[in-house]
């Protein structure tokens, strides 16, 4: 085969609106900044990879769907309408911090910043 670079391997790749059977629009209405957390009871078994790196990722602190979507290197509807198949799950459930909590600004920032970094690669130091 001419044009094949040395040691590339097919691969086999799946189209993103798979993981969500076509849906591009969620059941629940999500913004960015919305905060998750997973469950503590184990959901189903064969959850699709995706997911399952999904509820990894909210096992042990609230994470926002930017952040998810960044983290994930995913495209932000797609993980809009992963989180609330996993809400209507009961695998996640959306947090509601209270609007006086003193740590609710700073960390709502830095998990914004932190989605958008790992998002895009770009590190700046920046931070609350």
């Amino acid at each position: 085969m001419t044009g094949v670079r040395p040691g590339w391997q097919p691969t086999t790749r799946i189209p993103l609106y798979a993981l969500t059977d076509g849906r591009t629009t969620p059941e629940l209405t999500l913004r960015l900044e919305t905060q998750v957390r997973a469950l503590p009871e184990p959901p189903a078994a064969g959850l699709p990879d995706e997911r399952r790196r999904l509820l990894d990722l909210c096992a042990d602190a609230d994470r926002s769907v930017v952040e998810l979507a960044g983290t994930l290197h995913l495209p932000v509807p797609l993980v809009m309408v992963m989180v609330s198949d996993l809400i209507k799950d009961r695998a996640l459930r959306m947090v509601i911090p209270h609007p006086t909590d003193e740590e609710y600004r700073p960390a709502l920032i830095n998990a914004f910043l932190t989605g958008l970094q790992t998002r895009w690669g770009v590190s700046s130091g920046a931070g609350c």
